[in-house]
């Protein structure tokens, strides 16, 4: 089986454990990535491009399937498999999951929940009425990064959001309450199969580590929200941890 593997950064799960899991299947892997001086055998593609990315493929031979783990390349990857006749997710599914405008829009439409919602482009003004508490987070950021709770002055919130991203998108939507959960899934044809989630308390800045089952290393990683994850780690790569959390500020939150 040829499989291609579209990917950005190295990560562990991707070095770890996919990588050696398709080669013990007998797959013959070719990675696909825009930093190949960062992956082993990788070839330099833009992969944030499908147009690219199916061409790429196509010149270095059909696929028997495309596949990323990557939460920035979902959509890229789910065309290039559409392109092929290769079994996979929707990528109006992918392009509505990542993207946290469309999200909105699509539970609305669908009659799920109604909450208020916008979206700020880059050189948008910023309302000056709006019903607080409200979320800001960047479009289609990852990991809680730069998600903020504002009670008030929501300029200088989003003006601080702008300044660490320039040029980004943002959306400004209603706070909920209630517990956070991710759910990982992996899925072909056959339907989602579930590989585990976590479950995550809110506190002050903290640096957040886990202990990587596959390889046993411990890593550690800062956050950078106002009020960040910090919780409990339960899939099959290992558990996270918090660790060295400082006490919640007056102001600040992620979701």
């Amino acid at each position: 089986m040829r499989l291609y593997l579209t990917a950005l950064k190295p990560t562990d799960s991707v070095t770890d454990g996919f990588l050696p899991a398709a080669r013990a299947l007998g797959c013959s892997v070719t990675i696909l990535t825009d930093r190949p001086e960062q992956h082993p055998d990788a070839v330099r593609c833009d992969v944030r491009d499908p147009r690219a990315l199916i061409d790429a493929i196509e010149h270095l031979g059909r696929p028997d399937a495309v596949f990323s783990n990557s939460d920035h390349l979902q959509t890229e990857t789910a065309l290039a498999a559409a392109y092929f006749g290769l079994p996979g997710k929707d990528w109006r599914a992918c392009a509505a999951a990542k993207n946290k405008f469309l999200m909105r829009r699509a539970l609305a439409a669908a009659g799920v929940e109604e909450v208020f919602s916008l979206r700020l482009g880059p050189g948008d003004p910023v309302p000056e009425r709006v019903p607080y508490p409200v979320v800001v987070k960047p479009r289609e950021g990852v990991a809680s990064e730069d998600v903020i709770l504002v009670t008030d002055d929501l300029a200088a919130a989003v003006a601080g959001v702008r300044r660490r991203r320039p040029g980004e998108a943002l959306v400004v939507e209603e706070y909920l309450e209630g517990p956070v959960r991710t759910l990982e899934t992996l899925g072909d044809e056959g339907g989602p199969r579930v590989l585990g989630g976590f479950e995550t308390t809110l506190g002050g800045r903290c640096r957040t580590s886990w202990k990587s089952g596959s390889t046993g290393r411990r890593r550690t990683r800062p956050t950078r929200t106002c009020w960040p994850r910090c919780g409990r780690w339960a899939w099959g790569s290992g558990r996270a941890t918090p660790s060295t959390c400082s006490p919640p500020r007056d102001r600040g939150s992620s979701r």
